[in-house]
């Protein structure tokens, strides 16, 4: 008890508790490594102001207690803007601009640091803010760790399941190597044409020229990425793979432990297959523990751009200032270094992707890439925008409807003119005829969100292929053709929820006016 008494421990805690709390409330999205080094700065930035006040007031508890109040401030500045901006629905709130609010802030601050001054005796506030501080870290770090216990143990229970072996249809080395790219959120061509005025029939053509069957009426089984992908890679509807996906249970961790131990990677692997895995960003959608795992950089600390992660934690403090006026050092040159972490990453997998045909055979190969999903920063030639109205609004957002459906239509041009280099690359340099499957794991927006795009390049089993082939089917077809597989092909089925209820799943049906011929 004196030791809380008498040391104000609660300035380091208070300078990390906002780190954990943002790692806690995104757990599900983001690597724990991407909050160590805002922890390091956290905490040292919060001992070099301690020290610098107590230079200034010669008395720890008292300098523990203004450093804390000017850490709570600093902190908690970015949440209360938004909130009061959230409430501005006119625009004419009169503290809802940081020319107001940071003097109000600086007043609290000046009375607060006047009231610590006059106190005599600061043991039991150093005690109370040392207590409060413990359960502000402990409060953060238990989801966190209890997160990554259940995460665990649900990755181990699928790897329990009973999966009957595979035969292959030709020797261990003749068999192709698989391709499974994922463009995140790239619509079906119809929806397309309709919603954005954007016709790409010419992009189809080109891979149907190469070999690849258009799956023109294709449809994700689910509007969400955890669930489209955990059903893709399990090859089977979620309600029948766990009995927690249920609807009422909110918890998405039983679909997100269906992607990190799946069937279809478990009978690759006992077939033979080298796994191959690419930096997604997202935690619960990555393999680092793949043969072979690619990433721009293996090390979130030493990356010297601001992490996505990172800009949230910016965005929730004093520093939103900062950012609000855009300054070269951290939105670099012209706003493109906001993103710069999406960036290189979406380049570095597209520029690897054909890369691979050449190393040892047979593998899976996993993309998933998160365009032409927002943030929008490619334009059609591949160039970043560096008007920062494509991708400053709410949550990376487009500032308006124009921006939104502008940038949309760029990410997806400059994704048709990657996508024909690359597979034509795969297939030339492949010594086996290789399996190439790019779809979009659900679509752009609540009334298409279930029409995708689905290109199957399948050598020898184009005859199982059909127009409205949805992704719980499709390793079921390449199973079937690769090996003695025998799986039977499901009704197609797609399911919409809100992430506010992932597992309420109604069945949405399409509307009847798909064409399947694109020419």
């Amino acid at each position: 008890m004196t030791l809380l008494r008498k040391y104000p421990i609660h300035v380091i805690l208070f300078g990390i508790y906002p780190v954990l709390a943002l790692l806690s409330s995104n757990i599900h999205e983001v690597d724990l490594r991407v909050s160590l080094r805002a922890i390091l700065v956290s905490g040292a930035a919060s001992l070099l102001l301690f020290s610098l006040c107590w230079l200034v007031l010669r008395n720890a508890g008292k300098a523990g207690l203004i450093t804390s109040v000017i850490l709570v401030l600093f902190f908690s500045y970015g949440h209360v803007y938004m909130a009061l901006r959230q409430l501005d629905g006119t625009g004419t709130m009169f503290f809802a601009r940081h020319r107001v609010l940071v003097v109000v802030f600086a007043l609290i601050l000046i009375l607060v640091a006047w009231r610590v001054i006059r106190i005599s005796d600061t043991q039991v506030p150093t005690a109370s803010l040392n207590l409060i501080g413990s359960v502000l870290i402990l409060a953060a770090i238990l989801p966190i760790i209890f997160h990554e216990i259940s995460l665990q143990k649900q990755v181990d229970n699928r790897g329990s399941q009973v999966e009957k072996p595979l035969t292959p249809v030709k020797p261990l080395p003749e068999l192709p190597d698989i391709y499974y790219i994922i463009l995140d959120s790239y619509t079906r061509a119809d929806a397309l044409q309709e919603d954005f005025d954007l016709d790409i029939k010419t992009f189809l053509n080109q891979m149907k020229d190469m070999g690849f069957y258009v799956v023109a009426c294709g449809r994700s089984n689910y509007a969400f990425t955890e669930a489209s992908m955990a059903s893709a890679f399990n090859m089977d509807y979620l309600p029948d793979l766990d009995p927690a996906i249920q609807p009422g249970n909110t918890d998405i961790l039983p679909a997100t432990a269906l992607i990190k131990n799946n069937l279809l990677r478990r009978q690759l692997k006992s077939a033979g297959y080298e796994i191959v895995a690419f930096d997604t960003g997202y935690e619960w959608n990555q393999w680092k523990d793949a043969d072979l795992f690619l990433s721009p950089t293996n090390n979130p600390f030493l990356n010297a751009s601001i992490q996505p992660f990172e800009r949230m934690l910016i965005d929730s403090t004093l520093l939103r200032i900062v950012a609000d006026f855009k300054p070269q050092w951290l939105e670099g040159n012209k706003g493109t270094r906001r993103h710069s972490t999406i960036i290189e990453r979406t380049l570095f997998t597209l520029n690897m992707l054909d890369e691979l045909p050449e190393q040892k055979s047979p593998r899976f190969i996993y993309a998933h890439i998160n365009v032409p999903h927002v943030p929008f920063v490619f334009q059609a030639d591949g160039r970043v925008h560096t008007d920062v109205n494509y991708y400053n609004g709410e949550r990376d957002y487009p500032s308006s409807e124009e921006y939104f459906i502008k940038g949309y239509r760029e990410q997806i041009q400059f994704l048709n003119n990657q996508m024909p280099k690359i597979a034509g690359e795969i297939i030339r340099r492949s010594k086996v005829p290789p399996v190439i499957i790019i779809q979009g794991d659900h679509g752009v927006q609540d009334d298409i969100n279930l029409k995708v795009l689905n290109l199957i390049y399948l050598p020898g089993g184009e005859d199982q292929l059909y127009p409205s082939l949805t992704p719980v089917n499709t390793f079921r077809i390449v199973l079937n053709t690769l090996f003695d597989a025998k799986y039977p092909i499901l009704e197609d089925h797609s399911y919409f929820s809100k992430k506010s209820a992932p597992f309420d799943f109604v069945e949405v049906m399409d509307s009847g006016d798909c064409v399947p011929d694109v020419k």
